[in-house]
Formats: structure tokens, C-alpha cells, sequence
């Protein structure tokens, strides 16, 4: 969905398709070409899509395994020994 929004949409809405025999309504766009204007505007926004999506499911992956370990921890009483806990069971 990510995908679809920034990248097909964020391409249909900003594209002049005046010339073309269907334009679905969408005539005020400014891009007609993969120039440096629309690198600007749309190439940058994709590229910074791409950067999230790689990068996000290592900062999630982290922060599960720090949530889980906090919890170790305090159920621990910031003690080191893994067997001292205060659970009775599992």
C-alpha cells in the first residue's frame, strides 16, 4: 500500500497527460518527461520511500528485541543471573 501511494499516485497526479487519448481526467499535471524537475519532485520522494522500507524492518527487528530484553531485565530486578526471575511458571 506504501508502494501505491507514493509511487503510482504520487506518478499519475503529477504527470500531464494532455497529449495522450485517455487522460482520466488528470490533465494539470507539470512532469511530461523523466527530467530533472521531475526527479525533484517525484524521484526524491520515491527514493526516500525506498530508503524507509529498507531500513525499517531493521529498526523494528531492534526494538522488539530491546522491548523483550527490558522486560527480561526487570523481571530479573536489574539482577545478571538469568535464573533469578520472579515468575512461578512458564
Amino acid at each position: 500500500m506504501q508502494f501505491f501511494n507514493t509511487a503510482f499516485l504520487l506518478l499519475l497526479v503529477n504527470a500531464d497527460l494532455r497529449e495522450q487519448p485517455f487522460t482520466f481526467g488528470l490533465v494539470g499535471g507539470l512532469e511530461s518527461d523523466f527530467d530533472k524537475s521531475w526527479f525533484m519532485v517525484i524521484g526524491n520522494t520515491l527514493v526516500g520511500t525506498m530508503i524507509f522500507g529498507m531500513v525499517f524492518p531493521l529498526i523494528e527487528a531492534t526494538g522488539w528485541f530491546s522491548l523483550r530484553l527490558l522486560g527480561h531485565i526487570i523481571d530479573r530486578g536489574f539482577n545478571l543471573d538469568p535464573y533469578n526471575t520472579k515468575k512461578t511458571s512458564i
